[in-house]
């Protein structure tokens, strides 16, 4: 039972802790592309006969990589490399649908922000700096993509997004904020699994100083009447059963 209760910790592990969160990122991804996709590429102001087929290979994409994410962290292998491969994937995601939907002008461009606050969350400043920097050169290329895939830039007259340097300036911004808070989270996590193990340990010293003593412990109250005590070798003496 005490040998047990040494291994409480490992509960929080952080290591263990962003393999969790490696896992929940995709199936977050997962629903996200499943609600926001359709609706996003079906229902846009440039939906067209080939919408279906951006939505057919976006879907299989998300499903096939999702897939290989969930292998990787069921390895447990390579947490860093994981962590920026999954960050990447996403930008190329967002970018590629981006620029069959419009470009620019194309609503699925707000999603990077949701991508940089991934990235910040799950690899801390370095992952967020990393995703806000991709996400900043991903919209600055959209029109080199469309041209390269021959798609035509949505006309329209009222910009669905911000000015672009607004919305980089926006991007590094959450990249930042977002790495902080994922750095703030760790180290809550870190100061939480310290307490918990000098709980853990404070908590197994006593029960083994308690169950090594010969001679027993009592507590008393006040008036100096027994309150609670462990009586060993004393008991066949006094008479006196023992109190927990």
């Amino acid at each position: 039972m005490h040998g047990s209760t040494r291994h409480e910790p490992n509960r929080m592990d952080p290591v263990n802790d962003r393999w969790h969160g490696l896992a929940t990122a995709i199936w977050a991804r997962l629903l996200v592309a499943t609600l926001a996709l359709p609706i996003g590429v079906l229902l846009g102001p440039s939906a067209s006969q080939s919408s279906w087929w951006v939505l057919w290979w976006a879907l299989l994409g998300v499903g096939v990589a999702s897939a290989a994410f969930a292998l990787g962290v069921h390895v447990k292998r390579g947490l860093i490399l994981q962590t920026y491969v999954q960050i990447t994937a996403d930008l190329l995601l967002v970018t590629a649908v981006a620029a069959f939907t419009g470009g620019r002008e194309s609503q699925f461009v707000p999603f990077f922000a949701l991508v940089v606050i991934s990235g910040g969350l799950l690899g801390q400043l370095p992952g967020g700096l990393f995703a806000g920097t991709m996400a900043c050169l991903a919209f600055l290329g959209l029109p080199s993509i469309d041209q390269w895939l021959g798609e035509a830039p949505a006309v329209t007259t009222v910009s669905a997004v911000p000015a672009p340097r607004l919305l980089m300036a926006f991007l590094g911004m959450m990249g930042v904020l977002a790495g902080v808070l994922g750095e703030r989270v760790r180290r809550t996590r870190d100061d939480l699994e310290r307490t918990a193990r000098e709980l853990d340990r404070v908590r197994v010293d006593n029960d083994v100083i308690l169950r090594h003593l010969t001679t027993g412990v009592l507590t008393v109250d006040g008036s100096g009447s027994i309150a609670s005590g462990i009586i060993t070798v004393i008991q066949p003496l006094t008479g006196v059963g023992p109190y927990q």
